[in-house]
């Protein structure tokens, strides 16, 4: 029995839009973050304590980013994931994030990776040039942080995967060295 209320008709069976559900966050690099938005905190990833995710091989950095692309939600990310990285050497291995979550396969997973150089090595455009899989999927070809954002400027891209039991990124050098800054994963549905 649908009610009339305005314009609006609300009734059994409505679907209402689901706000997405933070699973996931990762400072990369650093230290715990608190949540600035009321969700769970950003987890440490530092030398000392690496976070379990990711494959051994990758070394931390500092290297603060104080510019940001319109890409980053500054009312729900802590400009300190920014101050930190990790990113991969040129030996293999390389660098894997596998992340198993306690949720249902074939659920609607938003994932957000935040990027950002800092470093003084890889200014110019093409200095540094990676790629990124997301579960075997090519999710940025040839990704070139300067050549989209610009130097020393913070960007967040978000793709989404349906859940098949772990979630997989995996970064491929192309030129100079990959690195993350922070990773988030949202379900959607």
């Amino acid at each position: 029995v649908a009610e009339s209320v305005g314009y609006f008709a609300i009734g059994a069976g409505a679907a209402v839009a689901a706000e997405p559900v933070i699973l996931l966050r990762v400072n990369a690099g650093g230290p715990l973050i608190a949540a600035i938005d009321g969700g769970i905190d950003w987890a440490a990833d530092t030398k000392a304590s690496p976070h379990p995710y990711h494959n051994p091989g990758s070394y931390t950095a500092e290297g603060d980013v104080r510019m940001f692309d319109s890409s980053v939600d500054l009312a729900t990310t802590p400009v300190e994931v920014f101050a930190t990285e990790r990113w991969d050497p040129p030996t293999d291995p390389e660098m894997e994030w596998d992340v198993p979550l306690d949720i249902p396969i074939g659920t609607t997973l938003e994932v957000r990776l935040y990027f950002g150089n800092g470093c003084y090595c890889a200014t110019e455009i093409g200095a540094r040039v990676f790629d990124v899989k997301i579960d075997g999927v090519t999710v940025l070809d040839d990704y070139d942080i300067i050549a989209d954002v610009g130097d020393q400027t913070g960007v967040m891209k978000s793709f989404t995967v349906t859940y098949d039991g772990n979630v997989d990124i995996d970064f491929r050098h192309l030129n100079e060295n990959p690195l993350i800054r922070g990773i988030e994963i949202l379900a959607l549905d």
